[in-house]
């Protein structure tokens, strides 16, 4: 009775993570919607952002007995000690002091904890939280989409310069969708996923859409789950020279410009800029200087603020090597690149699908995207992957302790069924000896 309890108890904590979850996830977009329509009801509207944050902490506090169940010592330790080097930098480098008190309630209070919330996505009910997360991800695009064709108005800046920030919101749903898609298509996701490109077109920012671009190569590639992945490329891309071939941009930039959308992305593909770059080179280069002036201790956290007038690295590489310097900063490095590579592999042994292909998507929209813009500082998601990794690693080193017992296990049941084999034959043998001296004996009678 009491295990039944206990068991009953259990799945209610883990119920209420996957709400959290369930939020969280839709944060990007369809939690914000929800946030206008609050705003627009009366007495409400001024506790809007009170009664969103009150829903988030109630849900995890309720789900409190499955994070403690999945969450060691050692978690907490490594999460401290992220807390640790981060004030210690501040510490050291004094001179970044403007931009630590800018962004310490964010670093501190947002994106460090994400790494155990990440575990613990990881841990907790998985299956469940991921086929909600997906469903969630589908009514995204789908939500975004009428939005943008019944609402959306853009600034004179978002015209020329695109929506950054609502491009790569929509980038991991439509990852995420695309990888399921593959997995196991159905009309529901097949219409979604064109509708999620077309939105993200008309965004106008490049950098999801290369992340996009790279992420569904990647998946046809190495996900394991077409038989011709070449072909379909091949035939993928004559599909897409077809409907430039018949126009199909022209319509997209007629809609955008009739609509009031940008046109960023049509323009720079007809002048031939596509690819050209927005001044990052030239910060780029300029962190590069500075790592050369100080390439064993770095500069310490938010230098490349410092030193580029508020803006970021726009490439994470560059931005750990320039905080930390070149041996730590590499160390780093390292120590990302192989929780990726590991996860990504055992996964991928394991023929988790639905698993597999939720880190696929977190990898392209928050790790690679750091390659092109933002900080790893102010990406909660960075630190949520880089747990949902080290999970899976974790998973992976239990798993091989529990085949190392049961191989141990069998072997000992071997070496005792071999004993009592031995034990039987003597016992046989000294039966048919008996026999034989007893026979004997009665013919000498």
């Amino acid at each position: 009775m009491k295990q039944s309890a206990i068991v009953k108890e259990n799945s209610k904590n883990d119920i209420c993570f996957a709400v959290y979850m369930a939020m969280l996830w839709s944060n990007t977009i369809l939690m914000r919607f929800f946030r206008v329509v609050l705003m627009s009801i009366p007495y409400i509207c001024q506790h809007a952002d009170l009664i969103i944050s009150v829903a988030f902490f109630s849900f995890f506090l309720l789900s409190i007995s499955s994070v403690i169940r999945e969450i060691r010592v050692k978690e907490l330790l490594i999460v401290l000690a992220f807390y640790g080097v981060f004030y210690l930098y501040y510490c050291i480098f004094p001179l970044n002091e403007y931009y630590y008190e800018n962004n310490q309630d964010l670093v501190v209070k947002e994106t460090l904890p994400m790494f155990l919330v990440g575990i613990l996505s990881f841990r907790i009910d998985r299956k469940r939280i991921l086929k909600i997360l997906n469903q969630i991800s589908m009514a995204t695009i789908l939500a975004y989409a009428a939005y943008m064709a019944l609402y959306q108005t853009m600034s004179e800046s978002t015209l020329s310069g695109g929506d950054m920030h609502a491009a790569y919101m929509l980038l991991p749903h439509l990852c995420l969708v695309f990888y399921t898609m593959v997995a196991k298509a159905n009309v529901w996701k097949i219409s979604t996923f064109p509708i999620g490109v077309v939105c993200l077109l008309l965004l106008g920012n490049r950098g999801s859409i290369l992340c996009l671009s790279v992420f569904i190569v990647f998946t046809v590639l190495f996900s394991g789950r077409l038989k011709r992945p070449v072909l379909f490329l091949v035939l993928s891309t004559m599909f897409l020279i077809a409907l430039f071939a018949f126009g199909f941009l022209e319509f997209l930039y007629d809609f955008a410009e009739q609509n009031g959308f940008s046109l960023r992305i049509f323009e720079k593909l007809e002048s031939g800029e596509l690819t050209d770059s927005t001044g990052r080179d030239k910060i780029m280069s300029k962190v590069v200087e500075y790592i050369q002036l100080y390439p064993m201790m770095g500069m310490g956290i938010f230098a490349d603020r410092r030193i580029a007038g508020g803006l970021y690295a726009h490439n994470i590489i560059l931005e750990i090597i320039l905080h930390y310097g070149i041996v730590l900063g590499i160390l780093i490095l390292g120590i990302i690149l192989y929780f990726v590579i590991a996860a990504f592999k055992y996964l991928r042994k394991k023929k988790d699908v639905m698993t597999l292909g939720f880190f696929s998507a977190l990898i392209f929209s928050y790790v690679v995207k750091l390659l092109l813009s933002s900080s790893y500082l102010v990406e909660p998601y960075f630190f949520f992957t880089m747990g949902f990794a080290y999970a899976a690693v974790r998973e992976q080193k239990e798993d091989r302790i529990a085949e190392n017992r049961t191989t141990k296990c069998r072997k000992t049941l071997e070496r005792a069924e071999v004993k009592v084999n031995e034990k039987q034959t003597e016992n046989l043998c000294d039966r048919y000896q008996f026999s034989m001296v007893r026979s004997s004996c009665s013919e000498t009678d």
